[in-house]
């Protein structure tokens, strides 16, 4: 049977037949599990990201210049599609610092700055950005105000020196809205990047649908 290709083979009557068998089938399952999944994509960094056209290199150029300067928070406004999320890792990743990175959706965790939401069993009001790390906040549009006023009421706690210095928390906000867009450009030391629209990244649009499609396909095999 071995030669035929059989993994393995069992003694009925040993009394460690049932182990071994149950050991096998799990080790069998978990190696299918691990081919089927394939890794995660490494997120871009800014040299990865597609900028042929004017609007798209002068931003990227923007980002580069930010994130020397380090301030608190940047705040990344622009329209939905337009590469909010992966601007914002590209960002983290730029830091020379070994930074943790974090990502909050305040869509799911609206509330997770300030008070204990009804019916979690968990108490989410704990969160405190590590030291020395990154916080990406998406769909800030959904705040109930609560993740604005923690980083404002701890902003002397965080930003000591008014930077995101190495050992200081970097927070990256990616909206598409102008009143959310209004409220964290006041935020002390904020700046705001705006992420240019598809319409105007037009030498773009031929790279951006490569890469979409290099994307599905490796997602499918």
């Amino acid at each position: 049977a071995m030669r035929l290709g059989a993994r393995d083979y069992l003694e009925l009557e040993s009394p460690q037949a049932l182990t071994r068998l149950a050991r096998a089938i799990h080790e069998i399952l978990l190696k299918g599990q691990e081919e089927a999944e394939p890794p995660e994509a490494p997120h871009p960094a800014l040299s990865d990201l597609i900028d042929n056209s004017p609007a798209a290199a002068r931003m990227l150029r923007q980002a580069r210049l930010l994130i020397k300067k380090r301030p608190p928070v940047i705040v990344l406004h622009g329209n939905m599609g337009t590469g909010r999320h992966n601007l914002a890792r590209a960002l983290h990743l730029e830091s020379e610092d070994e930074r943790l990175c974090t990502e909050i959706d305040l869509a799911v965790f609206n509330g997770i700055f300030g008070r204990k939401k009804p019916g979690m069993d968990l108490d989410l009001q704990s969160y405190e950005p590590a030291c020395g790390s990154t916080t990406i906040i998406l769909n800030p549009e959904s705040d109930d105000g609560s993740c604005h006023s923690y980083f404002c009421e701890n902003a002397r706690l965080f930003w000591p020196n008014g930077q995101s210095e190495a050992c200081e928390t970097l927070v990256i906000v990616c909206t598409g809205s102008p009143e959310t867009l209004t409220v964290w450009q006041n935020f002390p030391g904020a700046e705001v990047l705006m992420i240019p629209s598809i319409a105007n990244r037009k030498e773009d649009i031929p790279f951006l649908v490569q890469r979409f499609l290099r994307e599905v396909r490796a997602k499918q095999f």
